[in-house]
């Protein structure tokens, strides 16, 4: 992570999750870098292959056509567990330039959920997003 002053946080209460929804979690005030990204909840959800829920974060750019993914958080097998009240870093893509975000572009967070009804986030959900004005880690 960059130098611990340069850090900004924006947090979006996400509310109930039950099915397939998108919400919108950030809009840059000027050109940034995310540094990581974060899912808290209030309420373990267990890891399992067949009742998870996968959430990536998408920066759909200026016009809202973007289809860039900048991170990515499951709570599948492979995923592992959602402890409640333990913030979980989501896996940043591997391609350093998705990490930079111009002003005005907008993540969104798209929660896809294997079986609807089955695996929720309760109202207390919510994701943190790390960013740093400028380019490059740690600007």
């Amino acid at each position: 992570m960059g130098s611990v002053s340069n850090i900004k946080t924006c947090v979006t209460q996400l509310g109930t999750v039950g099915s397939d929804l998108n919400f919108f979690i950030f809009e840059a005030p000027e050109q940034c870098h995310i540094e990581s990204i974060y899912i808290v909840t209030g309420t373990t959800k267990a890891a399992d292959n067949s009742n998870y829920a996968t959430v990536t974060i998408k920066n759909l750019g200026v016009g809202g056509a973007g289809t860039i993914t900048v991170a990515t958080s499951s709570n599948n097998a492979a995923g592992l567990i959602l402890t409640a009240d333990v913030p979980k870093a989501f896996v940043m893509s591997t391609t350093a330039a998705y990490h930079e975000v111009a002003v005005g572009e907008v993540l969104q967070a798209q929660v896809d959920v294997s079986v609807a009804g089955t695996c929720t986030f309760g109202a207390e959900t919510a994701i943190i997003v790390n960013w740093v004005p400028g380019t490059g880690s740690g600007q």
